[in-house]
């Protein structure tokens, strides 16, 4: 007897466990040739394109899985999660909606949501949406941090360092939590705590420019000068092209009297960077790098 959709279903599905992805995606295709009406296999495609990247391709298979069985809640969430990788938020955001409305319990859903509203700069309808993935599932860390940077655009820099305390809880090794706690902190004023969330970062990632860069900030703010040159040229050791990190060299050289030096420092971050408004005003601030985020998850 002739082999049937089911068949190559599972032979995809083998294929998918031992790791080969071509061989699944073949597999799902094959049983999509056989029975165009077997939601399951294209959504098995979908799941397979997108692990190999292939994202317009598993969009496409989704949206044929979604045509014949609208009330699969994975399908659309994992939809909104391959429009979100396309930057299409609004999209995205709509597929969250239907997850959603189908499972009202996907702490998934309600976490990617408040991520597409985040991209699309809505921070307090965000917010209530981590809140709700929260609820759901108490110890999702990626939320805890996110909520914290929503709290943060919406300059609640008290909340945020709280959701990162309690991301730092439930992950003591969270480099992102870290990163971001430092920024609210320094934010506050609490400069000598910035300064301990950002080594703390560094102790997990040494490599991190952008901690680095902060850190250097932070201390410039406490008028350590000599320390902060140390963690700035760290960072544009990893990170050459960064015209933040220049910038703030520069500014650190001209607190130490070194005018001629700064003024190449200065020029490397204008060239870098053209339209720096910095540059164009009597230097006074120094930038910092903005948080942190997690991104999107699939199922």
């Amino acid at each position: 007897m002739a082999a049937n959709d089911e068949y190559w279903i599972q032979k995809g599905e083998k294929a998918w466990r031992e790791g080969d992805l071509e061989g699944a995606v073949k597999g799902f295709s094959k049983a999509c040739e056989l029975n165009e009406k077997n939601d399951r296999a294209w959504y098995n495609k979908g799941l397979a394109l997108r692990r190999l990247n292939r994202n317009l391709e598993a969009l496409k298979a989704y949206t044929r899985a979604l045509e014949i069985r609208s009330s699969n809640e994975k399908a659309w969430l994992n939809t909104g999660y391959v429009l979100a990788l396309m930057e299409k938020y609004k999209e995205a955001l709509n597929c969250f909606e239907r997850a959603i409305a189908i499972k009202e319990d996907s702490d998934m859903a309600w976490y990617n949501k408040g991520l597409a509203l985040r991209h699309l700069g809505e921070y307090q309808e965000a917010v209530q949406a981590y809140k709700r993935a929260i609820e759901l599932r108490p110890n999702n860390e990626k939320a805890w941090c996110n909520i914290g940077y929503a709290l943060a655009k919406l300059e609640k820099h008290e909340e945020a360092v709280q959701c990162y305390n309690r991301a730092l809880e439930i992950r003591t090794n969270y480099e992102f939590a870290l990163f971001n706690k430092g920024l609210a902190l320094r934010m506050l004023g609490r400069l000598d705590e910035a300064v301990a969330a950002y080594n703390s970062a560094l102790e997990l990632n040494p490599t991190n420019d952008r901690t680095w860069n902060n850190l250097g900030y932070v201390l410039i703010k406490m008028g350590k000068y000599e320390e902060a040159l140390k963690c700035i040229e760290k960072s544009i050791e990893l990170k050459s092209d960064s015209d933040l990190a220049w910038f703030n060299k520069g500014v650190i050289l001209r607190h130490l009297g070194k005018d001629e030096e700064a003024k190449v420092c200065l020029e490397k971050a204008k060239s870098l960077r053209e339209g720096l408004g910095a540059l164009k005003r009597e230097i006074k601030e120094i930038e910092g790098t903005e948080g942190e985020i997690e991104e999107f998850s699939e199922v």
